[in-house]
């Protein structure tokens, strides 16, 4: 008769902390076994013996941290020597990353004139918690044109953020979308 003991999945949106997921399910010969009341590490056999399930896992905090078979745990199982088959079967804890939009000013400027010296940066989300803020407070949100047209009309999506190729590698925990912005020369007179 198999006795299987299987750890959680558990999965989590990057913010910051560290999770943990002890939950446990215990089968015996194909049947559910119930936690003791009160407990959720604590399991009674059909044969009266007592089985005890520890995390040992180190829990996620980073998307790197993001592995099959993280959620470790330990067993105690009274007479495991009467036991044939013990089978452990480790769920995977996942941390997934924050999306955050940074979007880009629209600008303008009248026909004939020289591009502003410097377009308003981009700008995270006012809704955006501290904790982020402070983890891309490096970002370089400087703004680009990115066409060169000198004729009156409106431009769309012509201004963005080009330095954006090492945001992945240096901020892996975040999904980041630039949204550019309109670029408008207004007619003369």
């Amino acid at each position: 008769k198999g006795l299987v003991i299987s750890s959680a999945n558990g999965e989590w949106e990057y913010d910051g902390e560290t999770h943990f997921k002890p939950e446990y399910t215990v089968t015996y010969d194909g049947q559910k076994i119930q936690p003791v009341e009160g407990t959720t590490n604590v399991f009674t056999l059909p044969a009266g013996d007592t089985l005890t399930v520890t995390s040992t896992a180190q829990g996620v905090k980073n998307v790197s941290d993001s592995k099959a078979d993280n959620n470790t745990f330990e067993y105690e199982l009274k007479n495991a020597e009467n036991y044939a088959s013990v089978t452990t079967d480790y769920g995977d804890l996942t941390i997934t990353p924050k999306p955050v939009t940074i979007t880009v000013p629209g600008a303008q400027k009248d026909y004939g004139t020289k591009d502003p010296e410097e377009f308003s940066k981009g700008e995270l989300p006012n809704d955006l918690d501290n904790i982020y803020r402070e983890e891309l407070k490096e970002l370089d949100l400087s703004v680009e044109r990115t066409n060169d047209d000198e004729n009156a009309g409106i431009y769309e999506d012509v201004l963005t953020i080009p330095d954006t190729e090492n945001w992945e590698t240096k901020y892996p925990n975040y999904e980041i979308t630039v949204v550019p912005g309109d670029f408008e020369i207004v007619k003369k007179g």
